[in-house]
């Protein structure tokens, strides 16, 4: 999808971000309009392949199955790190989960059947 730099342009996909949660319900989790990134820059034609909205860190110990639940039928949701480690011997362990939503052009695919 062709994508420009400008700040009105990460503002629609803001926008966007937060209109799907308010449309699910999710009212325990907002966009984090500090972080943006896009994946398969092509600089020559300025195209991305898919742009991230950061969503707003939610602490492990109130994410319940019901509220993951709610988040996977986003469809586009991905979890940077998906379960808290229960040991203490890891230093990488962290107490809050760290999730964006992901967007990519639908043009010209063929749906999933």
């Amino acid at each position: 999808m062709r994508f420009n730099w400008q700040q009105s342009e990460k503002e629609k996909f803001f926008r966007k971000a937060e209109k799907q949660l308010q449309d699910a319900g999710i009212d325990f989790i907002g966009v984090d309009r500090t972080k943006f990134s896009v994946k398969g820059w092509n600089d020559v034609t300025h195209e991305v392949e898919e742009v991230c909205v950061s969503l707003t860190p939610y602490p492990y110990r109130n994410l319940s199955n019901a509220r993951k639940g709610e988040l996977i039928r986003l469809g586009n949701w991905v979890c940077e790190n998906p379960r808290m480690r229960k040991r203490t011997a890891y230093a990488e362990s962290s107490v809050f989960m760290h999730s964006h939503l992901t967007y990519r052009e639908t043009r010209g695919r063929k749906p999933k059947e």
